[in-house]
């Protein structure tokens, strides 16, 4: 099921079901699918194209791919454990994931929200969040506003990930203490789909 989340995020439903089958799948079905069983197969069978026979490989991308074995290479060899994990705070979590190579600031963030479901984790590096943000509230102008004349923002689709940036997505989300892992999901939901959302 975790795994799941980090497979559908930014693909369409039906392509992360088919990449979610074909991975069940290599890794001997439902009951098979262990960190054991993902890491026994190459970096190539789990990513993109095709075997030698032909056939799909799995169809992760790089990023997602790497992951998900490097969470999976920690946990079976003993350097992490879930009990481990729920003894750190949000702060001690992330800094100890981010020591793990090619685990970042956003990875980190996701396996805190999707994994250990920690109620208030704010994805700042995550697009979609702050691109759906920045349609919701506008953050674009308040950032412009701020920034130096000399820096004006040529349109609405620029929105970086910058301390500016994280300081107006504060001011906003600050009032979604201590709950703001639910707006990450509902964002998500909302650039999906943006009709049925409206601003209160």
């Amino acid at each position: 099921k975790n795994v799941g989340r980090v497979v559908f995020q930014m693909i369409s439903v039906s392509c992360g079901n088919a990449i979610m089958d074909r991975m069940i799948e290599a890794c001997g079905g439902p009951n098979g699918f262990t960190p054991e069983a993902y890491l026994a197969h190459s970096d190539e069978a789990m990513c993109g194209g095709v075997n030698k026979n032909g056939d799909k490989n799995v169809g992760l991308s790089r990023s997602k791919h790497g992951f998900i074995k490097g969470i999976a290479e920690e946990f079976v060899s003993g350097r992490l454990s879930l009990s481990m994990l729920e003894g750190l705070s949000d702060h001690e979590l992330c800094h100890r994931l981010c020591a793990i190579k090619g685990i970042g600031e956003w990875t980190a963030g996701v396996f805190m929200l999707h994994f250990l479901n920690r109620p208030d984790v704010m994805l700042y590096g995550d697009l979609t969040v702050r691109m759906g943000l920045r349609d919701l509230y506008n953050l674009s102008a308040r950032l412009e506003r701020r920034a130096p004349v000399e820096t004006h923002l040529a349109d609405a689709e620029d929105f970086p990930d910058t301390r500016a940036s994280r300081d107006i997505i504060d001011s906003v989300a600050e009032k979604w203490r201590p709950y703001r892992t639910v707006v990450n999901h509902l964002i998500w939901h909302y650039k999906e789909n943006p009709d049925s959302f409206y601003v209160v």
